[in-house]
């Protein structure tokens, strides 16, 4: 998935939390990344319109903002934000080939990022 912004077609791409944990219509909560050109890159979390939440803002290596941050330790993922003339957007990179992220807003505005590790038997 894309968290970003097309520049040539308008598009946004963002992602919304679940109403409720059993019902899957589009709630409150959206998970967005800041495209305007020449501004610091942050994500954004919102109710409705209004910011809850602020991630950033991106310093080309991680987003600063993040909790318990500490640059030298081996994160299970690495955050990167893609820019160029054509689009902006973040992804994630795990730091092994043996797993796999999720990431979820739930129903009341926290961004979950769920990781899969598979062993081999």
């Amino acid at each position: 998935m894309k968290l970003g912004k097309n520049f040539i077609t308008g598009r946004e791409t963002n992602q919304t939390s679940w109403r409720s944990a059993d019902d899957p219509s589009p709630g409150e909560y959206t998970l967005s990344i800041s495209a305007v050109k020449g501004e610091y890159r942050q994500v954004y979390i919102r109710r409705s319109s209004v910011i809850t939440t602020r991630i950033g803002p991106y310093n080309g290596v991680t987003f600063s903002g993040r909790e318990n941050y500490a640059p030298d330790a081996s994160p299970a993922s690495i955050s990167y934000v893609i820019e160029n003339q054509n689009e902006i957007y973040i992804t994630f990179i795990t730091s092994s080939n043996t797993t796999t992220l999720r990431s979820a807003l739930t129903p009341d505005g926290k961004l979950e990022i769920l990781q899969l590790k598979f062993h081999k038997m």
